[in-house]
């Protein structure tokens, strides 16, 4: 159960009031099939206005999630089998109501040659949708190829990954179309037990096409002329343990996508104090954008936690700064939170 009150100084206030609850049942059998069942009820009430003399808004709604899944276990050439269904059914009292169902389905053999671990994946996904009147379906095919080879003289430890997406949804005769290429590549080395050093090839092609609906008798739908984007992402991390109790991390990303270029620097400070056992945990990054056309964008963020654990009691404390620097605009926000949570054992 959660109550949560948000006001913005006299400009606007939102209650919401939230109850949830999850029930499931497992069957698993050594060395067998394995059932899953869960039902999940959510009753949220919100009630929120912009000012003090605007209507209040009050909507409730109720949802009601079904899991189903049954989980085969490898046998000969270490087959895996999944199979998911999932129902979702939401309304409120307002007239909105959005029902899903779906099913997933994942297939996944795994191969040792030459020291090599592959794994070849086939993914299908079913889904229909029906939202107030207006009803859509959706069929997602997911194929992979999965490598990982440890231990390398010169690279450690080395995986691949080369995937292929085809969504299509449709819906009042219109389809939406989407084709993702995804090839990476990770690999990591120990050069110590102190030091260590990850790096990160990324590289996605997403192509986009469909039709627009159909207008008129005889008609027919055009082709979305929305332009292919592809992705490259490198990546670097280093990990240092100088002594005990002490970890330093550092790394940078760079991002280029389209007409846009991201960098990202970020330096990672974890400690503990011995004989408190209190841990602190500080994040210092900053982001830049370069988008063509654009003035240079920027964001510096820093954080610091504190957690401290007395037998069942714990308590968080979290300080973030951000800065932002905008197109137009110059944002700063600090934010202080404190949480404890006391957990019960009912049995």
């Amino acid at each position: 159960f959660t109550d949560n009150t948000s006001i913005v100084e006299e400009q606007s206030r939102q209650d919401l009031t939230a109850l949830s609850n999850m029930t499931s049942f497992t069957y698993d059998k050594e060395q067998g099939i394995t059932v899953l069942f869960s039902h999940t009820y959510n009753r949220n009430k919100t009630v929120s206005s912009t000012t003090a003399d605007a209507p209040t808004n009050n909507v409730v709604s109720t949802t009601h999630m079904f899991m189903n899944q049954i989980a085969i276990p490898k046998r000969k050439l270490n087959y895996h089998l999944g199979i998911r269904n999932n129902v979702s059914l939401l309304s409120d009292n307002t007239g909105y109501s959005n029902n899903l169902y779906s099913t997933a389905i994942s297939n996944a053999i795994e191969l040792y040659p030459a020291g090599w671990r592959v794994q070849p994946v086939y993914d299908l996904k079913l889904a229909y949708n029906t939202q107030n009147e207006i009803t859509s379906t959706e069929i997602q095919n997911h194929l992979a190829l999965r490598g990982e080879k440890r231990n390398l003289p010169t690279f450690g430890n080395m995986t691949t990954r080369l995937e292929f997406t085809h969504r299509r949804k449709a819906s009042d005769g219109a389809s939406d179309v989407k084709r993702l290429w995804v090839f990476d590549m990770t690999m990591m080395r120990k050069f110590s037990n102190r030091f260590r050093m990850s790096l990160l090839m990324d590289q996605q092609l997403e192509q986009f096409g469909g039709t627009s609906p159909v207008t008129g008798a005889g008609s027919h739908g055009d082709e979305l002329a929305r332009p292919d984007e592809h992705r490259s992402t490198y990546k670097v991390d280093l990990q240092a343990t100088p002594v005990t109790n002490l970890t330093v991390g550092s790394g940078i990303m760079l991002l280029v996508q389209n007409n846009t270029t991201i960098t990202r620097w970020m330096v990672s400070l974890n400690a503990r104090v011995p004989k408190l056992n209190l841990p602190i945990r500080t994040t210092v990054s900053r982001e830049v954008r370069d988008i063509t056309g654009l003035p240079q964008q920027s964001r510096f963020s820093a954080e610091t936690k504190v957690s401290y654990q007395f037998r069942r009691i714990n308590f968080l404390l979290t300080h973030k700064y951000t800065r932002e620097v905008l197109v137009a605009n110059t944002f700063s926000l600090t934010e202080i939170t404190a949480k404890l949570t006391r957990q019960f054992s009912a049995f």
